[in-house]
């Protein structure tokens, strides 16, 4: 359909962005009923942790999948790291911890970008998962955290073809 109406495969990124300015950062992931979900964002707030993303979807009648990544826009401080351990730790609650890219410095307004960086990946790595952070920060879970930083620091950005 794209080659049909015109729309080339490729796609320059915005400008403010040319040179893919990302973030490695922690990401928690964990499932819990809504008491035990409560008492974390409780613990959180009550040890002064800033949550930076969130990620929430509820899996079914008593289960949340929650993904969050502590700190400020520009970075994590390990005391942050540490409370949240501390926090689930103390609840007895399983949780993983894996490395996310955070992309930054998005321009809010501008159509497409979303589908720039999924459309750049999809077809060669398993995105775990993309959701949005403060400041319109975009946080990108994958498969190969080295491999989506290769792709999208391309200068022209090639998007996975899409079947019509």
């Amino acid at each position: 359909m794209r080659e049909m109406w015109g729309w080339p495969e490729t796609r320059e990124m915005p400008e403010v962005v040319e040179s893919f300015d990302y973030l490695i950062r922690t990401q928690f992931s964990f499932q819990v009923d809504e008491w035990a979900l409560s008492c974390i964002l409780d613990g959180l707030a009550e040890q002064e942790v800033n949550v930076n993303a969130y990620f929430h979807t509820k899996l079914d009648k008593e289960i949340h999948l929650v993904k969050i990544v502590l700190g400020s826009s520009t970075s994590e401080k390990i005391k942050d790291l540490q409370a949240f351990r501390r926090v689930m730790r103390s609840y007895g609650l399983p949780f993983k911890e894996r490395q996310v890219i955070q992309v930054i410095k998005l321009p809010a307004g501008q159509s497409g970008q979303l589908n720039d960086l999924f459309g750049a990946l999809w077809c060669e790595l398993l995105v775990e998962s993309m959701y949005l952070g403060e400041n319109t920060n975009v946080f990108l879970d994958t498969s190969d955290l080295e491999r989506a930083i290769e792709k999208l620091s391309e200068a022209v950005l090639v998007l996975c073809p899409k079947r019509y």
